[in-house]
């Protein structure tokens, strides 16, 4: 053997790099990636049922935000509703009290010409005894122009006193 090279040895180590190569290969390699490849496939399945979770999330979001919006859009159709019922009663009612008003307010212009009536009716009377109570007196007494004048100062006393006497 040249150079002391024993290839027995050569090959028994050779052998035993081959079988500790296959061992750990079989015995740590191999189940490590096992291992690895098991995790990454759990982990995998982690994120497609987050996103899965998410996409379920995402689609129950847009149903409540569309609800949300249904809801707002029938709250303002309410509103709207309810303003109108309330501006058509507060017409009805403020046409109601105009009505009324005129009402009383014709029914006051009524009174008060009655009571107009009734007064210049009381005064054409109250006129017309002291028209016939002047001239009686007249009648009684001698044409005098100063008994005419005081008897007619007398008239218009009279009426005035009855006039102030009256509301």
């Amino acid at each position: 053997m040249p150079l002391n090279i024993d290839f027995q040895q050569i090959f028994l180590h050779l052998f035993n790099f081959i079988i500790l190569a296959l061992g750990l290969y079989l015995l740590l390699y191999r189940p490590v990636v096992a291992f690895m490849d098991k995790r990454q496939a759990h982990y995998e399945e982690l994120d497609r049922q987050a996103a899965e979770k998410d996409a379920a999330a995402q689609q129950k979001l847009d149903a409540y935000d569309a609800r949300l919006k249904a809801a707002d859009e029938e709250i303002q159709r309410r509103n709207a509703d309810a303003n109108r019922q309330l501006e058509a009663k507060r017409q009805e009612r403020l046409q109601r009290a105009q009505e009324q008003a005129d009402k009383l307010v014709e029914e006051a212009r009524k009174a008060a010409e009655r009571e107009r009536a009734a007064m210049l009716e009381g005064a054409k009377k109250d006129i017309a005894e002291m028209v016939v109570s002047a001239a009686g007196k007249l009648a009684d007494k001698e044409i005098d122009p100063a008994a005419d004048r005081a008897l007619y100062d007398r008239f218009l006393e009279e009426a005035q006193a009855a006039q102030e006497d009256r509301p």
